[in-house]
């Protein structure tokens, strides 16, 4: 893929406001390729003024840098994607070294300078005035003038919640807004997404996140209620692998963080007995298949009761094992969960909206419901609002038309399907 972008059609300036680059000309260097898992995309000035300093502030306003090239594999991955660009690589003239033979080479984003693939007889600095660099000539680089535009090479690699992902991906894929076109998601600026954790599918997981909530003393009944005010539901672990993987991945043998004491009351879950029914259930409507109470009835089964992880045999020692806990029953001694698992199908934060799928309406992310075929309501979009048996496929919005609006929801969260 070698499709530039051009702003002069736009802007004035080099240092215009701008959303984002065209979201389908940046292409990944995966992990699974032998790459870094960063993502890359051309920019092109058209006019021959522009410095690299230019390039940089505007791919720093999309979340980006212009691109640093830190070995071999990298280069010729570049090379053979992108074929002759400017990268982020320029003399720096206040380095001490600047005034040596081709000293004071430096990564505009900061990074060490470690990596080289000059020409023979490069950089040769013509005339006194080639501070910039590029690729060219089957992968080997040039030095060029450093004012004079041409078309320059932007990385994304920000992670801005540790989940192992680059942010700019997520953003392309829809699991994260962002509404201000920065390249960094919203859910990250307001501090939302930041300690949520996904048990991957290529982990063997079923690809949700998890979040565990600490410090406040809660009935069964309140962290319920705050888990849905979150956006998810008390985590449902329905299988041996999942039940593990939460009470590992957190950490939830860390008693005193974790644990209300006296009582040795562990983090609450999302089963609960229904006195009504006589019947463990799930909060979330889940099928009871599987689970790990060291009770499977409760001590009193004609009120309701909650789930959470227990200790072992009544001593302060936290187990994967699960108990009962009072539910808010008027006459139960009254027993507090410090802390709560939520458990979240898609990342916390990500707007759900009304989805259109077959006929039918249900509630659902942007990126599963253009995924499965559907077609979204748009942000907090209620049901009630879409007839979707008659819905058009590429009305995104909702609001009766086919317009910029809709292409511009599009390109928000084009990209590979989740």
């Amino acid at each position: 893929m070698n499709t530039t972008m051009t702003l002069g059609a736009f802007c004035a300036s080099a240092l215009c406001a701008i959303s984002s680059p065209a979201l389908a000309d940046a292409v990944q260097w995966r992990v699974e390729d032998g790459g870094n898992g960063h993502w890359y995309a051309l920019f092109t000035f058209d006019d021959g003024d522009s410095t690299i300093f230019d390039a940089q502030a505007i791919a720093e306003s999309m979340g980006g840098y212009v691109s640093s090239v830190r070995s071999t594999a990298e280069n010729n991955w570049i090379y053979n994607t992108f074929g002759n660009t400017r990268f982020g690589a320029y003399q720096d003239t206040s380095s001490p070294d600047y005034s040596e033979p081709n000293g004071g080479w430096a990564w505009i984003n900061g990074e060490p300078w470690d990596y080289t693939n000059w020409l023979p007889g490069e950089p040769s600095n013509s005339n006194g005035n080639e501070d910039g660099a590029a690729v060219c000539c089957g992968g080997r680089w040039n030095d060029v003038r450093i004012e004079n535009g041409g078309t320059y090479l932007f990385e994304w690699s920000s992670d801005c919640n540790g989940d192992g992902i680059v942010d700019y991906e997520q953003i392309l894929d829809g699991t994260f807004g962002d509404t201000d076109g920065d390249g960094v998601p919203d859910c990250c600026e307001s501090g939302a997404c930041v300690d949520a954790i996904q048990w991957r599918i290529e982990d063997g997981g079923n690809g949700h996140w998890y979040r565990l909530v600490s410090g406040e003393l809660l009935t069964w009944s309140e962290a319920n209620d705050q888990a849905t005010a979150l956006g998810g539901y008390l985590a449902t672990p329905t299988s041996p692998d999942e039940n593990s993987w939460i009470f590992t991945e957190f950490d939830i043998s860390d008693y005193d963080t974790h644990w209300h004491t006296p009582s040795g009351t562990g983090p609450a879950l999302g089963g609960f007995w229904d006195a009504g029914e006589s019947a463990w259930e799930w909060r979330n409507g889940e099928v009871w298949s599987w689970n790990n109470l060291i009770q499977p009835l409760p001590s009193d089964p004609a009120v309701d009761w909650g789930s959470g992880y227990t200790t072992e045999d009544g001593v302060a020692v936290p187990s994967e094992q699960w108990q009962h806990f009072p539910f808010d029953t008027p006459g139960s001694a009254q027993i507090y969960h410090k802390s709560f698992v939520v458990e979240f199908t898609s990342f916390p934060g990500t707007p759900l909206g009304a989805c259109c799928l077959d006929g039918f309406c249900l509630t659902s992310t942007a990126s599963d419901c253009i995924a499965n075929g559907g077609t979204w309501g748009g942000a907090d979009s209620s049901c009630s609002d879409y007839d979707c048996s008659a819905a058009c496929i590429a009305d995104f919005d909702g609001d009766g038309d086919v317009d910029g609006a809709d292409l511009s929801f599009l390109l928000s969260v084009w990209g590979v399907c989740p």
